[in-house]
C-alpha cells in the first residue's frame, strides 16, 4: 500500500467537526488535510493526518450498523 496520490475529494460547506468519507477502497491507506472557508477566504490546508487504513470488505460487512 502506498500513500503518494493526492486528491481533492470533498469541497462542501459544513457546520460540524466530523465528516463521513464514502467510497474509499478497502484495505487502503489515506491521509486527510482540512482547509477552512470563511468571510476572510480559504485557509491553507492543515498538516496531513496520520495514515488511516480502511478495513477490508469482509470486516466491513461484519461490523453492521450501530446507530
Amino acid at each position: 500500500m502506498s500513500c503518494n496520490k493526492l486528491q481533492q475529494c470533498v469541497m462542501c460547506l459544513m457546520q460540524h467537526t466530523t465528516y463521513l468519507v464514502n467510497n474509499l477502497s478497502p484495505n487502503s491507506e489515506y491521509r486527510f488535510r482540512v482547509s477552512a472557508i470563511n468571510r476572510h477566504g480559504i485557509s491553507d490546508p492543515g498538516p496531513p493526518s496520520d495514515v488511516i487504513v480502511t478495513l477490508d470488505k469482509l470486516q466491513t460487512l461484519n461490523l453492521g450498523r450501530c446507530c
